[in-house]
């Protein structure tokens, strides 16, 4: 891979406040993206093809409370963990890129890049479900306002539309998009990994 691009990600990154309710602060929960250090569990896009490094779209910065139709959590009717920590709290947990891709006589293309949270991890308020969910969000916004002519959506979506703590209806709509096709990669090694109660195919899983 002759290319790379790769920008500082949100995991690790002070936010300065307790960001998830158990009344401490500068433990990696309180970063911006849960991390031990700046740059932990990051994000890179290496490339065969040249990268159009000066028109990278960086999303990262986008605050959770400012993305259209997006679910901000709340406990006993208050904003969770507090409405301080939500007026600062970015969306992203790593990283939301546009990144376009310049191959030689070939038309380019945009990679839709991202990282997000598990759906775990979290309290009756759902923090981290509802992030995720709205991580993938952002995505539907971009699709529907502003699209790409070409383009590839790829990253670690922590999130399947039928296994998983994920709130899975979210993936399977955006999966049966008439402007998307998934290509469900198969692979012999999901099946082998597959959990005892697993429900979908697990040739189509791509992590374990």
């Amino acid at each position: 891979m002759d290319h790379t691009f790769a920008s500082r990600p949100n995991t690790g990154l002070p936010a300065g406040l307790d960001m998830n309710g158990n009344g401490r602060t500068g433990e990696s929960r309180d970063a911006q993206g849960c991390s031990r250090f700046s740059g932990d569990a990051g994000m890179a896009v290496p490339s065969r093809f040249p990268i159009d490094q000066d028109n990278v779209e960086n999303l990262s910065d986008m605050l959770w409370r400012d993305v259209a139709g997006g679910t901000l959590p709340v406990i006993d009717g208050a904003s969770f963990p507090s409405q301080q920590a939500q007026y600062i709290q970015r969306l992203s947990t790593s990283g939301h890129w546009v990144v376009p891709i310049a191959p030689t006589g070939v038309a380019p293309f945009h990679l839709l890049a991202w990282s997000a949270t598990p759906p775990v991890f979290d309290g009756p308020e759902d923090r981290d479900g509802l992030r995720n969910r709205d991580e993938l969000l952002m995505w539907e916004n971009r699709l529907a306002n502003d699209p790409p002519a070409s383009f590839i959506v790829l990253g670690n979506a922590n999130h399947y539309p039928v296994d998983g703590n994920g709130l899975r209806d979210a993936m399977e709509a955006f999966l049966n998009r008439v402007d998307l096709q998934d290509p469900a990669p198969r692979s012999a090694g999901g099946v082998f990994a597959a959990d005892p109660d697993h429900i979908g195919d697990p040739s189509l899983d791509t992590a374990d």
